[in-house]
């Protein structure tokens, strides 16, 4: 439970990886000696896709990026992150598989979720 890959949707909607498998990739450059930025891609497939309201392996992608602050003679580090998830099938409930009335007679299409995040760290 205290492994997180992410910040949206593992940890926030699915609440852990799980039936799934992901693709992650993250570049970070130090602009200055206390000053950073970070960037982070996910991709996540499904393994059983029928464990998914969508009943298909895409489950979604994610940007989460980062600008970290941190001054270690002092003991301070501060950063604002900001995520974005994109969902894909598996996560969207199709009226022919819920039947019309479970989604209103159409499909409901997942939506797009987002997150903006501050932390602020003090070391005594």
């Amino acid at each position: 439970p205290d492994y997180h890959v992410d910040l949206l949707l593992f940890r926030r909607i699915l609440g852990s990886v799980s039936n799934a498998t992901y693709f992650k990739g993250s570049v970070q450059y130090d602009l200055f000696d206390s000053f950073g930025a970070r960037a982070d891609i996910l991709y996540s497939i499904a393994d059983r896709p029928v464990g998914y309201p969508g009943n298909s392996y895409h489950l979604g992608v994610e940007i989460d990026i980062s600008l970290m602050y941190r001054n270690e003679e002092e003991g301070f580090y501060a950063g604002l992150t900001y995520g974005v998830l994109f969902p894909l099938g598996a996560l969207e409930r199709h009226a022919d598989i819920y039947g019309a009335s479970a989604t209103g007679g159409f499909a409901a299409d997942a939506k797009t979720a987002q997150t903006f995040q501050g932390r602020i760290m003090v070391k005594f």
